[in-house]
């Protein structure tokens, strides 16, 4: 890769993009994660200070070859997780990085950090994860169910009664929910652990 001596830190984002990293890389975006290590230990070669000695080459070079890697690391890895998981990869339309993201309200992909934060406003607390709505569903569906149940004992009426067993339903529904998809993100973690 020929660094471009026009390039300096003052010119670039904040996060590297993934198209800057395939660039001073010296690869395309369809090699796989293999071509990139070999790419990667190539410049090494050319550019790790202690290898090279007083050649005069600029060190900066070699921190940016392995920040780009290290991006490119991730975004192998994030692919990877977000296929098994069901979700989607890519660069976040706030800061840049590359994250699992998230739709936002106004219809863009935020990774978690900038999810709901629309430009220019404070930030917001994150949503909470659907495991934690469903389980408060569930508490409060059979705290529900029980002062009905309570209400149709103590008035002898079927109404609150069935009321309450409706109530009990929902809530072992939401409650069997919670148990897949906990179980299912379990699997899931067990997975990428083999990897």
């Amino acid at each position: 890769m020929q660094w471009n001596e026009s390039d300096n830190r003052a010119e670039r984002p904040k996060k590297m993009s993934v198209a800057l990293a395939f660039r001073i890389l010296g690869i395309e975006p369809t090699d796989d994660h293999e071509l990139v290590r070999r790419a990667y230990r190539r410049l090494v070669l050319h550019l790790h200070p202690d290898l090279i000695g007083e050649s005069g080459k600029d060190p900066r070079h070699f921190s940016e070859a392995a920040a780009a890697y290290r991006l490119l690391r991730t975004k192998y890895r994030l692919d990877r997780d977000a296929e098994l998981d069901g979700t989607t990869a890519g660069e976040c339309q706030n800061c840049g990085g590359y994250a699992i993201l998230k739709k936002a309200l106004d219809g863009g992909n935020y990774c978690q950090p900038c999810h709901l934060v629309a430009a220019g406003q404070k930030r917001s607390l994150p949503s909470p994860p659907y495991e934690i709505v469903t389980c408060g569903v569930s508490i409060v569906s059979l705290t529900v169910a029980v002062v009905l149940m309570c209400v149709g004992v103590a008035k002898g009426d079927t109404q609150y009664l069935t009321g309450a067993l409706l109530s009990a339903a929902f809530a072992m529904a939401t409650l069997a929910i919670t148990c897949i998809t906990v179980g299912d993100t379990v699997r899931s973690n067990k997975l990428r652990s083999r990897d």
